[in-house]
């Protein structure tokens, strides 16, 4: 469309008229665009005129022709259609209708005869219109095939040199991407070659390096189906697993394996053990003095710590952080830990092989055959029981002073994790090789490479683990040398159950001394050593109290109940037992006390308890004088004082007992109450020790020790609820609160038994009242005023004044106040019934004067006797009534 196609011009021209159109051409462009606008619109209002023609006919046969016809259920059969169409029926009417009938058919017919003709030429103009199309179209495709053919001949003849020359540079492209890859295939050839070298050389880290660039190089795709290095990855793996083996061993030849330093930590453990004697107060062997005296003049401990220091600095780090590039840190650490473990234990072996046969020599002793004489046909377990005790904790502070060393070793370990851990990524140990720095491409892989190994530092699983791996070494050291540890003790155990006090707590601190440096190497108690500790010690507590308890019963069934010489070393002794609550005990010697005890407990001069001599320096007195008060004790009272003191200082100088002696020592005390009760109340020291009587002053010396026990139970109380925590101090206060309750009944059953001899004797006298009674009847004279008393009143002031005598010189003032109070109170009040009841039956004025004489006389004695102030009441009655 768009060509404007014009009437051709007749075959015979007019005359005048051109025979060419050139000339028209402006004209035609002029008036073509209208020309063509127009002829579109003609066309269109044809079509739609030709549109209109068609749908008329069927139009006028709609108008003219009954709708009902048109039904597209038309049947005549049915009743309401024929209604319809004949309302009315009749002969003339039906013909009408079938005329009209015929006409509407004949009408009908004819319109649709005449729409089928104008549908019929439509479609043959259509046909037509498409047979010219098609046309039109062919002749399209063939100018089309001719311009592909020219453009192709005409691209042909101009692009065919530029795509030559791009095909010819892609394929020197693809010749250089093969040329690197086959110069990579060399290069990492070779540096597989090179990793034995290295391995050969100790670079460990290069390896490492050099093993992460060719596996870099190696993950490329341009190399992944090179046959030239199939077997790379087989022999990287095999390099590496060399190396860390390599490694490992470098560790464990630094840390476990290293001979030169086991004769310096033999030489600590000698001089170790050399310093302990010192202080302990003994003069080392000869041997042991002059090993230590060396280990000191060759700086083996300034070596010990400069050794660490390099281990930490400049041996270790390398190693652990190769170990940390090949992830197997934490593997090597777990073996380690296993090594130093089996190390400790060989180090404590070979120093006590090496310090035992030292110990052992005798003071006197410089040559090395008393060495070997020494341990002829001995198995080491009794080679360490024939140790004194001070030796043996000296071999202890040797074993000490190795698991010290060791465990500097193990923190060395830890704090090079630590560091290694806690570096900057970019301090990382570069490849020292240069085989691999060629070209830009293996630079930026080693970059990468170096990216990926620069995060070991980084905080992770793996790190967490090798912290732990590596703290874990001081612990599997300290359980090792814990181990030892309570195997020494066990072999001595029964040797440690018969030990002095001191001895005791030398072994004792020097094991609490390595049980606080363990438990802080590894972070948690040492509970198997401190129960031997404390089981041994409670053994040794159990045969104290057991050997205190059976001297003191044999004691207590051959007393006298008399007053023995103390010597002054007991008098101390048993005054400490009071003064400790006033602060009047001297701190300073409670060392000096607490190494004169033996193993039962008992000082060393408590032989004169015993009747032996009590030396030059002892004090000839028969009392402990306490702030002012004096004790008169029987020798039972003093033992058991000793015995006691004993088991207080243990506590002191053993703090795991401190919970356990409350027990022991009412155990001790309650026994000495019960016994000394059926010994004396129950009269049964007439039969073990020989008595004929149980007198008053056998009486008062037991309520004397009681006195004192039950003094010092108070100030033990006081002090178990200062010192002791709270759920155990307030059990072993009422503990020791039922003893003092035992003993101040057995105490005052004791003053009952004096008032009941003091009573049985007014008995007596009352009875003999009556022959009184009767001189007095018989005599004819009326009393004088300074009348002296009759022989009731004197025999009665008598049995007084005995008593007194005999208490007066041994016990306190409190209780002589207590007893003679209740013993005048009683005895005023039974002499003023008899002399009334007397009166009463002979009311005549010269008896009563006799009476009140005697009445007089009374309560002069009794006033006169301490704590008797108000109880001679009953006789002064009778005074005041004589008078009236």
């Amino acid at each position: 469309a768009g060509a404007l196609l014009l009437p051709r011009a007749s075959a015979a021209a007019r005359p005048g008229a051109l025979e060419m159109h050139g000339e028209f051409e402006v004209y035609l462009r002029r008036f073509a665009w209208a020309y063509e606008q127009q002829a579109l619109a003609s066309h269109a209002l044809a079509a739609r005129e030709s549109r209109a023609k068609k749908g008329t006919g069927l139009v006028s046969c709609l108008r003219d022709v009954h709708d009902v016809y048109f039904a597209a259920k038309f049947n005549l059969g049915h009743t309401t259609t024929f209604e319809q169409v004949c309302p009315k029926y009749s002969v003339p009417a039906s013909l009408v209708l079938q005329e009209r009938l015929s006409h509407q058919l004949d009408l009908v017919e004819r319109h649709l005869l005449g729409e089928i003709e104008a549908r019929s030429g439509s479609f043959f103009d259509a046909l037509g219109a498409l047979h010219t199309l098609g046309a039109a179209v062919l002749r399209g495709r063939d100018q089309a095939t001719r311009c592909r053919a020219k453009q192709a001949a005409l691209a042909e003849s101009l692009c065919g040199t530029s795509m030559r020359v791009r095909r010819l540079r892609r394929v020197r492209q693809h010749a250089a991407k093969v040329l690197r890859v086959l110069e990579l295939v060399r290069e990492v050839t070779e540096a597989a070659d090179a990793l034995p070298l290295l391995l050969q050389g100790g670079d460990y880290l290069s390896v490492h390096d050099l093993i992460g660039d060719i596996r870099s190089v190696m993950a490329r795709e341009q190399l992944a189906g090179v046959a030239a290095l199939r077997g790379i990855p087989e022999r990287l793996t095999t390099a590496m697993a060399t190396t860390d083996r390599a490694i490992a061993s470098a560790v464990f030849a630094a840390l476990a394996d290293a001979p030169a330093e086991r004769g310096a930590v033999v030489a600590a453990a000698v001089e170790a053990a050399a310093g302990e004697l010192s202080t302990a107060g003994q003069k080392p062997p000869c041997l042991l003095e002059r090993s230590a005296r060396a280990a000191t003049t060759s700086g083996v401990t300034v070596h010990l710590e400069e050794d660490a220091v390099t281990l930490r600095r400049a041996v270790l780090p390398p190693l652990l952080a190769g170990l940390m590039r090949s992830g197997r840190l934490a593997e090597t650490l777990g073996m380690l830990r296993g090594k130093m473990s089996a190390e400790t234990k060989t180090a404590i072996k070979a120093t006590i092989a090496h310090v035992l046969p030292l110990l052992r020599m005798g003071v006197s002793a410089d040559d090395e055959e008393s060495i070997e004489s020494a341990e002829e046909c001995t198995s080491l377990a009794e080679r360490l029981r024939a140790l004194s005790p001070a030796r043996f904790v000296a071999l202890l502070s040797a074993v000490s002073a190795t698991v010290d060393t060791l465990l500097k070793r193990a923190q060395a370990v830890h704090v090079a994790v630590e560091t290694a851990y806690s570096a900057s990524p970019a301090k990382q140990w570069q490849v020292k090789s240069g085989r691999l720095q060629q070209g830009d491409e293996m630079r930026r892989l080693q970059s990468d490479a170096s990216v990926l190994l620069s995060g070991a530092g980084a905080e992770s699983d793996a790190s967490k683990e090798a912290m732990r791996e590596s703290a874990m070494i001081a612990t599997a050291i300290a359980d090792a040398a814990e181990a030892r540890w309570a195997r020494l003790l066990g072999v001595r155990s029964a040797e440690h159950v018969t030990l002095p006090l001191a001895a005791l707590a030398a072994l004792s601190s020097a094991a609490q001394v390595f049980m606080a440096r363990a438990e802080v190497a590894r972070g948690r108690p040492c509970y198997s050593l401190r129960g031997t500790v404390q089981s041994q010690c409670t053994a040794w507590l159990n045969a104290l109290s057991s050997n205190a308890e059976h001297k003191l019963a044999a004691l207590l069934d051959t007393e006298t109940w008399l007053p023995v010489p103390t010597p002054e070393t007991l008098q101390i002794i048993a005054a400490s037992l009071v003064e400790v609550h006033r602060g009047e005990a001297d701190v300073g010697t409670q060392g000096d006390r607490i190494c004169m005890y033996n193993r039962d407990g008992l000082a060393d001069s408590a032989s004169g308890v015993d009747g032996g001599d009590c030396g030059p320096s002892s004090v000839e007195i028969h009392y402990v004088p306490v702030g002012g008060e004096r004790y008169h004790l029987v020798r039972a009272a003093l033992t058991a004082s000793q015995s006691v003191r004993a088991l207080l200082d243990a506590a002191t100088a053993l703090p795991p007992l401190a919970p356990e002696v409350p027990y022991r020592v009412a155990s001790l005390l309650r026994l000495f109450n019960t016994r000394s009760c059926r010994l004396v109340l129950g009269a049964g020291a007439l039969q073990t020790a020989g008595l004929k009587s149980i007198t008053a002053k056998h009486l008062a010396l037991a309520s004397q020790a009681l006195t004192f026990f039950m003094t010092a139970l108070h100030c033990m109380i006081a002090e178990a609820r200062a010192s002791l925590p709270l759920p155990r101090s307030g059990v072993a206060a009422a503990e020791l609160e039922r003893v003092v309750a035992d003993m101040s009944k057995h105490q005052a059953e004791i003053h009952a038994k004096l008032l009941a001899i003091m009573r049985e004797r007014l008995n007596l006298h009352v009875g003999r009242l009556p022959e009184v009674q009767a001189r007095w009847a018989a005599s004819k004279t009326a009393p004088r005023v300074d009348e002296p008393p009759s022989a009731f009143a004197a025999s009665l002031v008598k049995e007084v004044g005995v008593l007194h005598r005999v208490l007066s010189p041994l016990l306190n003032e409190g209780e002589l106040r207590t007893i003679f109070g209740r013993v005048t109170g009683a005895l005023a009040k039974g002499a003023a019934v008899a002399l009334s009841s007397a009166s009463e039956m002979n009311p005549s004025p010269r008896f009563r004067a006799w009476m009140a004489a005697d009445a007089r006389a009374l309560c002069a004695c009794f006033s006169a006797l301490p704590g008797a102030e108000s109880k001679c009441v009953p006789l002064e009655e009778l005074v005041v009534e004589d008078g009236n």
